[in-house]
């Protein structure tokens, strides 16, 4: 009796609700975060990214061009017989490219997951991170230490220099005003 009393909605209460239905995004989002669980449950770490990941690009100073650009990596993907020597440098490599023009330029390395750099305004640029091993037993005898590994390239991070634009199209900074025979750019 006490079984039959307990399934029985109490008097003046609303029977349960159905529970809204679910989106197909949402379930397979469910699906994939109950693998990760169950991978976690069962000891099995996520293997280690084999690139830098969560690329990202700050601009500190449009009128400079100021970019500081942070990312992640796990060294546990290098190659442990090279990664454990005293005489390999962890290091990352930037690649920056111009949008407009493809133009191409490398910088570092770099010892931290994090690097500034000071780059002509006016463009758009994306940047991809490589971490690298090298060997820094050789490196007084040549200017650059040889890369003994480079992870694959990160997905690409983009910064923006050129001047904002306003509403009415014209970029911040400049006002376009009417003249009597043509149209006037004017800068303040």
């Amino acid at each position: 009796r006490e079984e039959a009393a307990a399934s029985e909605p109490a008097e003046g209460s609303e029977p349960p609700r159905e529970p809204p239905p679910v989106s197909p995004r949402t379930l397979a989002l469910a699906m994939v975060l109950d693998d990760e669980e169950d991978a976690a449950l069962e000891g099995a770490p996520a293997p280690p990214s084999e690139n830098p990941h969560g690329l990202l690009a700050q601009v500190l100073s449009l009128g400079a061009g100021t970019v500081r650009l942070s990312w992640l990596f796990e060294w546990a993907a290098a190659p442990s017989e090279l990664r454990e020597q005293a005489w390999v440098q962890r290091c990352y490599f930037i690649v920056q490219r111009g949008e407009a023009d493809g133009e191409e330029a490398q910088h570092g390395p770099f010892g931290q997951p994090v690097a500034t750099l000071a780059l002509p305004t006016g463009r758009r640029y994306t940047f991809e991170v490589r971490a690298a091993l090298l060997d820094k037993r050789d490196e007084g005898g040549s200017a650059k230490p040889a890369a003994l590994w480079q992870s694959p390239p990160s997905s690409p991070a983009s910064a923006d220099l050129r001047a904002p634009i306003r509403s009415g199209g014209a970029p911040a900074g400049h006002v376009a005003a009417k003249g009597d025979a043509a149209t006037q750019v004017l800068r303040f």
